[in-house]
């Protein structure tokens, strides 16, 4: 199924209404799909059934992009999936770094200190050997 997303002021169909940025125009469903209608008709009711609460279109963006990253997904294709226009932007707002993600590198980072702290320690004590 192929989709577009139009854009009021973008000149891509001038004969649509002005459109809030919340449609996608979808050829296999012969017309334009309404995110916030199809929010509130699939995706909360699930999220509640689950004990969540759904944060919005741009929540579910920046998860989007938080996910790919962890699998590995380069930053450029990301913003290539999310239509940024720089990968900056990509970068600096819409990938998070995972709490998970920060709690290993803290580990990995603390195994690597740690025989420094022993050898500080033995220094300052005097029971170092040469």
């Amino acid at each position: 199924m192929k989709t577009t997303r139009h854009h009021a002021n973008s000149g891509e169909d001038e004969s649509a209404e002005a459109d809030d940025g919340t449609r996608i125009y979808s050829e296999g469903l012969g017309g334009a799909i309404d995110l916030d209608n199809l929010a509130d008709r699939v995706i909360k009711p699930i999220f509640k059934a689950n004990g969540m609460e759904w944060k919005g279109w741009h929540a579910y963006r920046r998860g989007l992009a938080t996910n790919l990253k962890e699998l590995g997904v380069e930053d450029t294709t990301i913003q290539c999936i999310l239509r940024h226009e720089n990968v900056s932007t990509t970068q600096r707002f819409y990938i998070k770094t995972a709490p998970r993600v920060a709690q290993e590198a803290m580990r990995i980072l603390e195994e690597k200190i740690a025989c420094t702290a022993v050898v500080q320690q033995a220094a300052l004590n005097g029971t170092l050997s040469a």
